[in-house]
């Protein structure tokens, strides 16, 4: 059985594989397709049978010869393909484990074997890690495991994987945590976050399959370049407020937003990245008042024991833009207690020497950003109708010269108005 499953069994009623399908039909059966074809087996423990199956974002189901339905959740559950050989037959399939039962599962060809594995990885957990992949360089480590650059066995492709120590993950608060990570990983789709291919799991070992993003994080560039030019920042930011708004779009917070989770994707560009690190992340809830995050990055609110949203994001995005902008963090200290206490007060100036050549503008969007009450903090589609962004837009279109971006908002009567429109 899963790791991952033992966080749902308590909810869990299983008396057999599959579940009697009744009308009206239970939302699973409403779920997006994932994928349909013709599987061998037995449902009731006697004769194998073909039927066509369907395959959801949590179940299998299928209909047999007298009409009824069945339906059989799998998601979290470990699914091991097998090849055998049988004379002169060669026998392939997989096998689903549940909580107490298991089922097997009878295809025709190899490539239909690869087809069903492919989609099943999609919701379950897979085994055999170390056939279907070869290490190459360990990239990192850390309290939980370590991060290997691996390839894979067959399309030689590669990728970035967290090997995670089960024996870690007996503490259930660090078991949730890995859950939730991986469940939001699974939902978004987006250029800019980082992709989670597969999720394998033995005795030992948990393994996450991610993408593998060669060229370092952004925090190493800002080390190597100290700042960045307004026309850059610029472009960097929108992307990012762009990725947040699909982020809280789907009601997710980061919550651990900084250079160091900001992976860079391109050679040639700093502007090009994907945000990894979803460890922290939650769903937005009322409720939420839990202190977590990194030192200096870390929404006053959070600081206070207050309640939180999605704007809490917002401010840390405000510190990287800060960032970028100056080369200096806005809290900064050699002492993590004295970084801590100006992060709650959010105390922070505009230096004359690490602003110098910076428009008002500019200084005005970063000072929206990194209020410390979120009522008047921007939400990330607010941040994308500010003026200062459509600037990003006029420069990557090549409509905009150095000078505008420099000029003084006070000088030009369209940027002259509240950028947010009062109170949110």
């Amino acid at each position: 059985m899963s790791l991952f499953l033992t966080i749902k069994s308590s909810r869990w009623t299983e008396e057999g594989f599959w579940k009697v399908l009744n009308i009206p039909q239970p939302k699973q059966v409403t779920k997006k397709r994932l994928y349909q074809g013709a599987l061998l087996f037995s449902k009731d423990n006697l004769t194998k049978e073909l039927f066509q199956v369907r395959l959801n974002t949590s179940s299998m189901l299928f209909t047999d010869s007298s009409g009824q339905g069945y339906i059989s959740n799998i998601k979290w559950c470990k699914v091991e393909c097998f090849v055998e050989q049988h004379e002169e037959d060669v026998v392939y399939g997989f096998t689903i484990f549940k909580l107490k039962t298991r089922q097997d599962f009878f295809v025709a060809t190899a490539e239909e074997l690869d087809e069903w594995m492919g989609h099943l990885s999609k919701i379950g957990i897979l085994t055999g890690f170390k056939h279907d992949y070869a290490k190459i360089k360990k990239l990192d480590s850390g309290k939980f495991g370590k991060v290997y650059l691996c390839e894979d066995s067959v399309s030689h492709e590669q990728f970035a994987v967290k090997r995670l120590k089960k024996e870690m993950f007996k503490d259930t608060k660090n078991l949730r945590q890995l859950y939730n990570e991986v469940s939001i990983l699974r939902k978004l789709k987006h250029p800019n976050i980082i992709k989670l291919f597969k999720i394998y799991e033995d005795n030992a070992t948990i393994s996450l399959v991610l993408e593998y993003v060669p060229y370092g994080n952004l925090l190493s560039r800002i080390q190597k370049r100290i700042k960045f030019t307004p026309k850059e920042v610029m472009t960097f930011s929108k992307k990012l407020f762009e990725t947040l708004r699909y982020l809280h779009s789907q009601g997710i917070i980061h919550k651990d937003l900084k250079p160091e989770n900001i992976l860079i994707a391109s050679s040639i560009s700093d502007c090009e990245f994907k945000l990894c690190d979803f460890g922290l992340a939650c769903y937005v809830d009322k409720s939420l008042r839990s202190k977590s995050g990194s030192p200096g990055y870390i929404a006053p609110e959070i600081l206070r024991g207050n309640s939180y949203s999605t704007k809490a994001d917002i401010f840390s995005a405000g510190v990287i833009i800060y960032i970028l902008t100056s080369g200096i963090p806005p809290f900064y200290s050699k002492k993590s207690e004295k970084v801590m206490k100006k992060n709650k007060d959010c105390k922070f100036s505009f230096s004359k020497n690490e602003f110098k050549g910076i428009s008002p503008l500019s200084i005005q969007f970063i000072n929206e950003l990194l209020n410390p009450d979120p009522a008047f903090r921007p939400t990330a589609e607010q941040v994308l109708q500010h003026s200062w962004i459509h600037l990003a837009c006029c420069s990557e279109s090549g409509s905009m010269s150095c000078s505008t971006l420099n000029q003084d908002p006070s000088e030009k009567g369209i940027y002259s108005f509240n950028a947010w429109g009062g109170r949110y």
